[in-house]
């Protein structure tokens, strides 16, 4: 028995609660079996192997009130799988405004809840932010929304991603107004470096 509770325990902790409601059903074989189905990598993780790689990206960031001319800047990065391809783990190093900058992100798919999700850091702030979104196959595009919280409040964004080739990929962020309307205000194309 002690076992058993241990067991359960270390799944608990180790991001699969499922398995501890598992025990509280009628069918706890059955709850058991789909919840490590819904743990292993699925079709929809495919589409975090095509961002994988080191890549160079240019970026032109664009002042949404139009007031300031665009600022370009160029990056390394670095995407690599993690824990048997179901996360794609982000790792960027470039200039922004004559400071170094340095990011990091974590994209994956819920398989049970049959969304992307993504966590990312800046060294230019300190705020965990997040998003969540869809893949259109047929666009090959990675579409994510969020919300930034900062000293102007709540600020809602779209980050999109279009994969054009197996050696171009495309990201543009979007602020979202408080009219509905979307303004880009970042684009960065990346070449996978050979």
């Amino acid at each position: 028995m002690k076992r058993f509770i241990r067991t359960l325990v270390w799944f608990g902790l180790m991001g699969c609660p499922a398995l501890l409601n598992a025990q509280q059903t009628a069918a706890p074989n059955a709850a058991m079996m789909e919840a490590f189905k819904l743990a292993q990598p699925s079709e929809a993780h495919k589409v975090l192997a095509l961002m994988a790689g080191k890549w160079t990206g240019k970026l032109n960031i664009t002042d949404p009130s139009g007031t300031q001319p665009p600022m370009e800047s160029t990056e390394e990065a670095d995407s690599r799988l993690m824990l048997g391809g179901r996360y794609l783990v982000g790792e960027a190093r470039g200039t922004l405004m004559g400071m170094p900058m340095q990011r990091m992100s974590v994209l994956g798919y819920d398989n049970f809840k049959k969304i992307y999700t993504l966590v990312f850091y800046s060294s230019m702030g300190t705020a965990t932010d997040t998003a969540v979104g869809t893949y259109d196959a047929s666009k090959k595009t990675l579409t994510l929304r969020g919300v930034f919280d900062g000293p102007g409040g709540k600020e809602p964004f779209k980050n999109v991603v279009r994969i054009e080739s197996d050696d171009v990929h495309v990201f543009e962020s979007y602020k979202v107004l408080k009219d509905g309307s979307e303004v880009k205000v970042i684009e960065e194309v990346f070449m996978r470096q050979k």
